[in-house]
């Protein structure tokens, strides 16, 4: 497996993140909006960071980090049939230093706070807040080492 990072003149492994993550917009109305709104132009100024996870050229996990006064891990998705072989952790690692923060905001809705709990715990993510209806009405969005700006 290799780790790149995706830069802005990167046209083909922008697409290829999207199409990766594209059913988190049934969870996040917004999403295509606000990835290629947001997060493609602060690829070149830094504020926004994508790191992709690939296995024989297929993307298999994909971390999204806000670099700005906010300091937050904004997406953390590893494909199913790479779970559990620390990938997550790697990545949150490598949030952690990108970001020079020891403990970086990050959110998980309620569709995903079961699969995501453990590994917050053992990285020494502390919850901070539950946000009902702050993405979607009916999901909650929790909030672990800070507050939702």
């Amino acid at each position: 497996m290799k780790l790149v990072r995706i830069r802005a003149s990167d046209t083909q492994a922008i697409v290829a993140v999207y199409e990766f993550l594209s059913d988190l917009c049934h969870e996040y109305g917004a999403f295509r909006k606000w990835y290629y709104d947001a997060v493609i132009p602060g690829l070149d100024n830094g504020k926004r960071l994508i790191y992709a996870v690939t296995d024989c050229r297929k993307i298999v996990a994909v971390l999204i980090l806000k670099n700005a006064v906010e300091k937050k891990i904004c997406t953390l998705r590893v494909a199913e049939g790479y779970r559990n072989q620390g990938i997550a952790t790697n990545l949150l690692k490598i949030a952690c230093q990108e970001l020079r923060c020891a403990a970086p905001l990050i959110t998980v809705s309620s569709y995903h706070i079961a699969e995501f709990e453990s590994l917050l715990k053992k990285n020494g993510f502390i919850l901070y807040a539950e946000y009902p209806n702050y993405y979607k009405q009916g999901i909650s969005e929790f909030a672990f080492n800070g507050p939702l700006i």
